[in-house]
This record gives structure tokens, C-alpha cells and sequence, in this order.
């Protein structure tokens, strides 16, 4: 029983290993998201910030539905 335990660990830390190597060695030759010009760098991040400010800015209206809700109902009906 033990031995079948240490096995066990021992092979998911060989495994753990082995990910991070591969890991580490994909990240090392990537040159992802790098920019030689910085106004180059600039436009990208500008247009990163636009993707994810949309769908944010979307939810924001649905949250002012809410909001607005909320102060009709307390109007409506006033807690005691």
C-alpha cells in the first residue's frame, strides 16, 4: 500500500516537471505580444481596451436597469 502511495506522488510530480518544463520553454521562444514600435504597442493596447470595455460598458447599462428598479420598488414599497 505504501509503495503504491509513493508512486503515486513520484508520478505527479514527474509529471508536474515535465509541464513546467514545457511551459517554461514555450514561453522563452514566444515573442507574443511584443511590439518593436511603441505607437505600434500603443494602437494594440487601444484596441484590447475597446474589445473588453464593450461587453463591460454593455453589462454596465444592465446594471443601471437594476439600479433603477431597485429605487421604484423602494418608492413603491416603503420598508417600516
Amino acid at each position: 500500500m505504501k509503495t503504491t502511495i509513493v508512486k503515486s506522488i513520484l508520478l505527479i510530480v514527474v509529471i508536474g516537471i515535465a509541464f513546467a518544463t514545457i511551459y517554461n520553454n514555450k514561453t522563452k521562444n514566444s515573442t507574443l505580444g511584443s511590439f518593436d514600435s511603441p505607437d505600434i504597442a500603443l494602437i494594440e493596447t487601444q484596441k484590447a481596451l475597446t474589445a473588453i470595455s464593450i461587453p463591460l460598458n454593455r453589462g454596465m447599462k444592465s446594471v443601471m436597469y437594476i439600479h433603477e428598479f431597485e429605487l421604484a420598488k423602494n418608492k413603491i414599497f416603503i420598508d417600516k
